[in-house]
């Protein structure tokens, strides 16, 4: 309350300033204070929140590099990784709904192949660590990346039952290098919103707090992850899709730099016009996996990174702000997350020669009015939402589809036929209402380029507060931009977990590098995990 009333003694002396003071703190005020004690009340009558059984194999506490290295030199099979997390998951999933399909059978048997080659001595240990860097370490993918054999809905409930006929381009290049998928996980319907539900599906629990959303869209994977039914995952991110789970969960996800890692193979799919924004990427506990998996996931592009060069944090330059400017819309930024903010670049402050420098980049507080806009100008070209969302059915009627998605009885989820009504009815018509925020993201481009130079990072927080209530994000879209500005820029951004709030729920910052530059995020993500302990478990140890 206090952060509204400091806003209107700012602007006292403005009449202008003080009318849209007044509305932002009433819109602030309903949308943060309020709701959070309206969505609390509501969850309280919800299913309490209960502790996740112990962790009490210690594979699944190892790093996905440390597995591998320990599967080659005959320390651990293969198998009994491999059955060690399916074991995991059968514990969790129960009590999350993170996993919606998996392949034990296949699994084993290929966990099993790769046991018998390693034991053949075919290949010494250095080339089986060079052609096959990740051999053995089971993987879960996000459901809407396709792995051959299993479900393939995106959450969509006229797609019930669909498999994928074929591995996506980015699970073929992980598989190659050893890589065992095990299971796919939730989404939210269509990729389309900031929590993880649907009507074919149910809904994710954070791990932290059942009553807290996972986040989305890839909520599934990062409540997985966190919770040790998983060391690696693969998301997808066109607006924050992959860094707004990890923070809410407590784990390292990349979004890497435009056109490096193959996005073939998603539903919904793709459009050319949209390749340049959508980031597939690497999720996983340990920082130290990040690298491994991005060098894999890029493929014939891993020559165009420079990930294998040597990084002194000393000498980089630390830019950062402590929120996205104070957009109107966006909520202020959370205790937690301050803190996490201020430890984070404490810590670089000790460490770097060149102090960080705190700047202002007043384009970032449009950043969720840039993304809409500029996605949206560039889908028109395609498609409709409309048309995406209801495919053939040209029965739909939406005005009921929205009142029966509202009490749960449609098969479409509230956010998803609402994002129709809006792009149907109060979106701009003329795409010329566009140009203002085009506008904005150029000088954005080059505010970061000329910020970002060969050895300086940008930190800022992933989201402005952690993980909500469950639907409470239903009046919190825009909090989106601190993410999705980072898609339609093109840069490689990557969350870092920070430790905890107060509450239990996991904070942390997100790393912004210049365009190709993924190597410095990498780097940088190391360094916090380092320094701060990086996942921290949300259940007990046991051994």
């Amino acid at each position: 309350m206090s952060y509204y009333l400091s806003k209107l003694l700012k602007n006292i002396k403005s009449p202008k300033k003080w009318l849209i003071s007044i509305v932002m703190y009433f819109y602030r005020w309903f949308t943060g204070y309020w709701t959070d004690q309206f969505f609390g009340f509501i969850n309280a009558f919800g299913r309490k929140s209960s502790a996740l059984p112990p962790v009490q194999n210690p594979l699944l506490l190892d790093s996905a590099l440390s597995l591998a290295a320990k599967i080659r030199k005959k320390q651990v099979s293969s198998v009994s990784v491999v059955k060690a997390y399916i074991h995991r998951i059968e514990q969790v999933n129960p009590i999350l709904n993170a996993v919606v399909d998996q392949r034990n059978a296949e699994a084993l048997e290929e966990a099993s192949y790769i046991d018998e080659l390693i034991a053949s001595g075919e290949k010494t240990e250095k080339e089986l660590e060079k052609q096959m860097p990740l051999l053995g370490v089971p993987l879960t993918v996000k459901e809407a990346i396709c792995v051959s054999g299993l479900l393939f809905t995106t959450g969509v409930v006229r797609r019930r039952g669909i498999r994928a006929t074929e591995d996506a381009d980015v699970i073929q290049l992980l598989r190659k290098a050893g890589a065992i998928p095990i299971a796919v996980t939730n989404t939210s319907e269509q990729c389309f919103w900031m929590e993880t539900y649907n009507n074919l599906y149910g809904r994710t629990n954070n791990p932290y707090n059942l009553k807290r959303t996972a986040g989305g869209s890839s909520g599934g994977e990062g409540a997985l992850l966190a919770s040790a039914g998983s060391v690696i995952g693969v998301g997808n991110d066109i607006g924050g899709s992959i860094r707004m789970p990890s923070f809410f969960n407590g784990v390292f996800g990349h979004k890497p730099s435009r056109g490096i890692v193959p996005n073939r193979g998603h539903f919904p799919p793709t459009e050319q016009v949209l390749q340049q924004y959508i980031g597939t990427g690497p999720m996983c506990r340990y920082a130290t996996d990040l690298k491994a998996m991005l060098k894999v996931m890029s493929g014939p592009n891993v020559n165009l990174l420079q990930l294998d060069k040597k990084v002194s944090i000393n000498n980089l330059k630390i830019f950062y702000m402590e929120d996205d400017g104070d957009g109107n819309f966006t909520l202020p930024v959370a205790p937690g997350v301050k803190n996490a903010m201020r430890k984070v670049i404490s810590h670089f402050r000790k460490i770097c020669d060149v102090p960080p420098q705190r700047v202002q980049i007043k384009g970032l507080k449009h950043g969720f009015k840039v993304w809409a806009h500029v996605v949206s100008a560039k889908v028109s070209n395609v498609a409709t939402v409309e048309s995406r969302v209801f495919g053939d059915d040209c029965n739909v009627s939406i005005w009921k589809e929205f009142l029966f998605s509202f009490f749960g009885w449609s098969d479409y989820t509230f956010p998803v036929v609402a994002t129709v009504l809006v792009e149907k009815y109060l979106a701009p018509k003329d795409k010329s209402a566009a140009e203002p925020f085009i506008r904005i993201q150029r000088q954005l481009e080059k505010d970061f380029q000329n910020l970002l130079q060969d050895d300086c990072i940008f930190i800022m927080p992933t989201m402005p507060e952690p993980a909500a209530y469950h639907y409470a994000n239903y009046l919190r879209a825009q909090n989106c931009g601190y993410v999705a500005i980072f898609n339609v820029l093109g840069l490689p951004a990557t969350n870092c977990p920070v430790g905890l709030d107060d509450n239990g729920l996991p904070v942390g910052v997100q790393v912004i590098g210049g365009l190709r530059n993924d190597h410095l995020n990498l780097a940088v993500a190391r360094e916090i995990e380092r320094e701060f302990g990086g996942w921290i478990c949300p259940g007990p140890i046991v051994g």
